[in-house]
């Protein structure tokens, strides 16, 4: 964190000097305030200039501005771990739930199409535990500069994250019996897409984090797509709601792909638009953003069809991306890792869209 051009760097031993400090300056101000007075009776004109007290007192303000904005970045950092404790929970366990049906499938005989389904799903799983892991140990100077915008909490990582990875965990206990419903021969990419687009979100949407957060990571992309061309049925899907959606998402990756002045920002900000259009669409009486989720939630279970857990994840990953890239519109600086969380972002907003688009009642082709 930075305060008037100077660097600090958080630490328990740090707070605690901080605190002493404080409390050392607030002595030294009183007892020469004391002096002063005593001092005053006896001579005719003031023996310490003002100037003095007014330093130690500028002193001891901006030491206390440093503690408030430590102690904030610390119950920040604290949110944080726990939110990842509670997102990671749900996706080990939904292994452990696949190694077992795998285990029972492996007696059978799989045809190569379910067998590269179940390798995608369990790959994009292993991925959003391996960065919720990383997101869990770093220090993150980008979280400083959050807090020390105003933001009480960074409501998608440690509010709409743990649920997103909550309902990836229920959708997939209903596993066995989606993959029961896929054409035993050559299941379509729509059928892959509604099974394959949760786990896939979920592990673009944490790296997208992870690449934002982690301003030494190493990690890549995810796999873009488990589909030979998602974009096309993405819009096959958008077209039904509105021709103006898919030129919207054409719009957007064509912005970041492009790289031109201030493309990350067009991006990210025509992106969030298609989100938010879709779901005003299909559920008009809602706003996306809206304080009361559960409200949101209960519109987008009826276009759902009555899946509690598919609306569960739905909107908080919708909420999530929202709020995601309205902090990268606000803070981006277009440099290369900046484009590899935001495409990232990207290939989560799009697996949402892969998600409803494949199970709203809408979409009949």
């Amino acid at each position: 964190m930075t305060h008037d051009e100077w660097e600090w760097r958080v630490t328990q031993p740090g707070l605690a000097e901080v605190d002493r400090a404080k409390e050392r300056l607030a002595d030294m101000q009183t007892q020469i305030q004391r002096a002063s007075r005593a001092l005053s009776q006896v001579v005719s004109i003031p023996v310490i200039p003002q100037d003095i007290l007014h330093t130690v007192s500028s002193f001891s303000s901006i030491i206390e501005t440093i503690r408030q904005d430590s102690k904030g970045i610390e119950r920040m950092l604290s949110a944080h771990n726990e939110a990842m404790r509670r997102a990671i929970e749900p996706l080990t366990r939904a292994q452990m739930h696949n190694a077992t049906f795998i285990n029972t499938a492996l007696d059978k005989s799989l045809l190569p199409d379910f067998s590269s389904i179940l390798q995608t799903y369990n790959l994009n799983l292993a991925n959003a535990i391996d960065d919720s892991l990383a997101l869990r140990k770093l220090p993150f100077p980008r979280i400083a500069e959050f807090q020390l915008a105003g933001l009480d909490t960074f409501k998608p990582l440690t509010i709409h994250f743990p649920a997103i990875t909550e309902a990836v965990g229920l959708l997939n206990q209903e596993l066995p019996s989606r993959m029961a419903t896929l054409d035993r021969i050559a299941p379509s990419d729509r059928e892959r897409a509604t099974v394959l687009a949760p786990p896939l979100a979920t592990a673009a949407y944490s790296r997208s984090m992870r690449l934002w957060l982690d301003e030494d990571s190493s990690a890549g992309l995810p796999e873009a797509y488990p589909l030979d061309d998602p974009h096309t049925q993405i819009h096959l899907g958008l077209a039904t709601l509105s021709p103006d959606f898919v030129e919207k998402h054409q719009g957007a990756w064509n912005a970041l792909r492009n790289g031109g002045p201030d493309s990350l920002r067009h991006a990210a900000v025509s992106m969030r638009e298609l989100i938010r259009v879709v779901f005003k669409q299909l559920a008009p009486d809602q706003k996306l953003g809206d304080e009361d989720s559960t409200r949101l939630k209960a519109r987008v279970r009826h276009f759902l069809e009555g899946s509690r857990s598919g609306a569960q994840f739905a909107t908080h990953m919708a909420l999530g991306v929202d709020g995601w890239f309205d902090q990268m519109n606000a803070h981006t600086h277009g440099d290369k890792k900046d484009k590899a969380a935001l495409q990232a972002l990207m290939i989560a907003a799009d697996g949402v869209l892969l998600y409803i688009l494949g199970h709203a009642r809408t979409w009949e082709p």
